[in-house]
């Protein structure tokens, strides 16, 4: 009774014979309607079934694979076995690079990473398509970079981004300066070489743009990343310091850099003395900015200013001034007293008038009163101070 099977127009005749069912079960695929099978006839393979994300395997009659030529002798189920079918995953993007299978089974979970470029950052959102066709069951997070699919569908999957460069910052410390031109403050890797202006600084001389680590930058070359802070440095410029004088000497250094401090001693020649007043110009100007005694002849500028300076001293021939002082400092102006000598005279000191209560002792040329003074030798020169001694 070879692949005999019971058609209905047979009916009478096969009544004689045995008849036995084999039931199909598709396992979730496709039905596949039962057939009646004489006793002792073997069933044909039906079609294969389909099963969506599935492989039709075989069909398996309880443990074991069921042979189509096995003679059927009692009514069996056949169930279809299926293999998960596996579908492809591609992305495809710049500046990003993905960490992922290029495949996965039907129904299970996958999972990838992407990550950008070195000056690039992820996209906010990805172009996910399942068959041609939006798809969005996925979960992405551009922070992280975590790309997942809970369920993998029945189709290939294709992802899609771009990423985008990273905006960095560029600070500038002028230290007091002034920027020769409009650098930028911002850049990316794709900028194009930045070649920075440089600054001015009053009584200086500029020597570069200097990042946190102390290295000089000329330009931001194109490829760079990362936040850029930059310092302006200068080298002080020095400048000269003349001095002309008439029967007048210096000290004084010839140059002094900018901002440091500049002082000299004026000495007048043998029977000259310092004038109280001098001339002092900054680049040909007349600058007033300075400290000037012609007692002592201390000359002294705090801060040397961008210029050149000038001096010019003439000194008077004549006497030399006598000033005399109480310790405190007040000036004692009694008409009698001596108040000039010239160099090669000499002069000798008159007492002050006594005051009630207290009697004249004498001149000092200190105010701790150490140094008794009664005369001024001819060889002697310079303006003297004088202090006066009293005793009740």
């Amino acid at each position: 009774y070879d692949n005999l099977v019971v058609n209905s127009g047979e009916e009478d005749f096969l009544n004689r014979f045995v008849k036995h069912t084999v039931t199909f079960d598709s396992n979730g695929g496709s039905t596949v309607s039962p057939v009646t099978v004489v006793e002792g006839a073997k069933v044909t393979k039906p079609e294969d079934p389909t099963k969506t994300g599935y492989e039709f395997d075989k069909w398996y009659y309880e443990n074991d694979e069921f042979d189509f030529n096995t003679p059927i002798m009692a009514d069996i189920t056949l169930t279809a076995n299926w293999s998960e079918k596996s579908y492809n995953v591609s992305f495809s993007g710049s500046n990003i690079t993905f960490t992922g299978n290029a495949t996965c089974k039907y129904g299970a979970s996958y999972s990838a990473t992407l990550s950008a470029s070195t000056g690039y950052s992820l996209p906010s959102s990805l172009t996910v398509t399942a068959g041609g066709s939006p798809f969005s069951g996925y979960l992405y997070n551009s922070s992280t970079g975590a790309f997942s699919i809970t369920s993998m569908p029945a189709n290939d999957i294709s992802i899609s981004g771009n990423a985008t460069t990273v905006n960095y910052t560029i600070s500038y410390n002028l230290d007091g300066g002034t920027a020769l031109g409009t650098n930028p403050t911002s850049y990316t890797i794709e900028s194009e070489t930045i070649t920075l202006f440089g600054a001015s600084k009053t009584g200086c001389i500029f020597d570069g743009w200097y990042d946190s680590n102390n290295v000089k930058v000329t330009e931001i070359v194109k490829g760079s990343t990362g936040n850029i802070s930059l310092t302006a440095k200068y080298t002080a410029e020095t400048y000269n310091v003349s001095f002309t004088g008439d029967h007048v000497s210096s000290n004084g250094a010839a140059t002094c850099e900018f901002g440091k401090p500049y002082s000299a001693i004026f000495t007048a020649d043998d029977s000259y003395i310092l004038p109280s007043s001098i001339t002092v110009k900054l680049n040909g100007e007349d600058y007033l900015d300075y400290d000037y005694s012609s007692v002592d002849g201390s000359f002294s500028i705090a801060s040397m200013p961008a210029g050149n300076i000038s001096i010019s001293v003439t000194a008077q021939q004549g006497a030399y001034q006598i000033t005399y002082k109480e310790v405190d400092g007040t000036v004692i102006t009694e008409s009698k007293l001596v108040k000039e000598y010239e160099f090669g005279v000499g002069a000798t000191l008159v007492d002050a008038q006594d005051r009630t209560g207290y009697k004249f002792v004498g001149w000092y040329s200190e105010p701790e009163l150490v140094n008794k003074v009664e005369s001024i030798a001819p060889t002697e020169k310079g303006n003297k101070i004088f202090y006066a001694k009293w005793a009740f």
